[in-house]
């Protein structure tokens, strides 16, 4: 019998190692235990990032045999290549899948001076911004004031919008602003106001600013055929 050299043992210590550290067995255990599907949804995020276990589950379960559209609110692949094996060619646009949806029908513009207001979150997909509330312990109405929508990002500030506006008597102002160039993906997205008649932005006490936004999803607009987590299959309202 040949002897185990120095090299030999090395090895088969290093191949030790790399099935300890792979779970080979483990892995092993689980490909010939599990079937298809239950592996499938182990490897992909069912609903997180591209979702693809989402949709597969949901081509199964409705024996869907079109294309249909997928909006992921996510940065992340584009997972309509699992209809490829599944679907025909033609693309069912009564249905909608999202993915990792986010209500985006209101932003919060939160003070963080006297006239600077930031955004809680960075819109992805609205349509513009079709109402402002001005939340302030004032009475506002007949307030003039000069309005500022700034994409700021590496220090570098772009105005996306200049307006003067008049608030009403409920502290708000129909806006009715429709621009895509809202979606940022980094950096800040701020108000800045400029009083225009006799009063100071110190006087009129405005604590936070809400924007009510055009979306382009409405779910009202939809039945919900599925819903898991933020994940949804969508078909539109007859």
């Amino acid at each position: 019998m040949q002897k185990f050299n120095k090299e030999n043992i090395i090895l088969l210590i290093l191949v030790i190692i790399l099935i300890n550290n792979f779970n080979f067995f483990k892995n092993y255990y689980f490909l010939i235990s599990k079937d298809y599907s239950t592996r499938f949804n182990k490897v992909y995020n069912f609903c997180e990032k591209e979702s693809v276990a989402f949709v597969s589950y949901l081509i199964d379960k409705y024996e869907i045999k079109q294309n249909i559209p997928i909006k992921n609110f996510k940065v992340s692949p584009d997972p309509s290549w699992i209809f490829l094996n599944s679907a025909d060619d033609e693309i069912d646009y009564s249905k909608l899948i999202l993915l990792n949806y986010e209500d985006e029908s209101k932003m919060k513009f939160e003070k963080i001076n006297l006239n600077n207001f930031k955004t809680n979150f960075l819109p992805t997909d609205i349509e513009g911004i079709n109402k402002l509330i001005f939340k302030s312990n004032k009475n506002l109405n007949n307030v003039e004031i000069k309005l500022y929508l700034v994409h700021q990002v590496f220090g570098n500030e772009n105005i996306i919008l200049e307006k003067d506006i008049i608030l009403d008597s409920k502290n708000e102002f129909v806006l009715d602003y429709r621009n895509k160039s809202l979606n940022i993906r980094n950096g800040n997205l701020l108000i800045k106001l400029e009083i225009l008649n006799n009063n100071s932005l110190d006087k009129i006490n405005i604590q936070n600013i809400i924007s009510e936004n055009i979306t382009k999803f409405d779910l009202g607009n939809f039945d919900i055929i599925e819903k898991i987590s933020n994940c949804y299959l969508l078909e539109k309202n007859v």
